[in-house]
């Protein structure tokens, strides 16, 4: 009798840990599912439309488009494109952080800048950037210690200046073009001045604010420099057409 207890106890067990087991695996199979089925929000801020940010936003959504196709996980895409004005660039940075976005990607420097000061909670991945320090999206690029990274664009400006004094050494005051709300373009000038310096060159500043006002600085430039040279700005960038369409004429 007490060896029939014993067996009894025995499958009693048995039916315990199995039907366990059954539900753990249940409950395991529903947070399996549940992780499949939740979509990952990606909200992409570009500053302006031009072949260079636009080949970045490209090869983004490419990566983007073989990790969905290489995995389980759905991603949903929210594309904005801040046509040039900072303001635009907040207001693509508060709809995202309203939406909840898991992760927010920036194209340029303003869009980074809207986006770093909306939200220090959302991963933000920043791209087309020349100067991050500058541009205060992070103190160090070591150890951001923050919800910020990235790349950096950064190009070789004291060997571009040389290039240019190599094929026009007759150019001996150069125009330096760029737009005086773009951080990155400030830092990439100071480099400028302190090569044309070294060089014995003049320099003088053709600032403008926006597009419109490109224009009427060149055309008021074209008597008063040899050369111009611009840093990669993104609204010069994007008006390149028109720049050299003015100094052809």
């Amino acid at each position: 009798m007490k060896k029939n207890h014993i067996i009894i106890f025995i499958l009693i067990a048995i039916f315990v840990l199995v039907g366990a087991f059954g539900i753990s695996r249940h409950e395991n199979d529903k947070k399996t599912n549940a992780s499949n089925d939740k979509v990952i929000k990606i909200g992409i801020s570009q500053m302006i439309e031009h072949d260079a940010l636009d080949l970045i936003y490209k090869g983004i959504e490419d990566e983007l488009n073989k990790y969905y196709n290489n995995s389980n996980k759905k991603i949903a895409i929210d594309y904005k494109n801040a046509q040039g004005e900072q303001a635009n660039c907040n207001t693509i940075a508060q709809k995202f952080v309203n939406d909840k976005s898991d992760i927010i990607i920036a194209i340029g420097t303003p869009a980074a800048q809207s986006a770093v000061n909306l939200t220090k909670d959302i991963p933000i991945i920043a791209s087309g950037i020349g100067d991050p320090i500058g541009a205060k999206l992070v103190t160090n690029l070591n150890k951001p210690n923050v919800n910020v990274t990235g790349t950096i664009n950064l190009p070789p400006i004291e060997k571009q200046i040389e290039l240019m004094h190599t094929l026009l050494p007759n150019a001996k005051r150069i125009g330096l073009l760029y737009c005086s709300s773009e951080i990155n373009s400030l830092y990439q000038i100071k480099l400028a001045k302190e090569k044309l310096d070294s060089l014995g060159l003049e320099y003088i500043d053709l600032t403008v604010a926006n597009a419109n006002e490109i224009q009427q600085m060149m055309i008021s430039a074209a008597d008063k420099v040899d050369a111009i040279f611009s840093p990669t700005d993104n609204i010069i960038a994007n008006s390149m057409a028109n720049v050299a369409m003015i100094e052809e004429s």
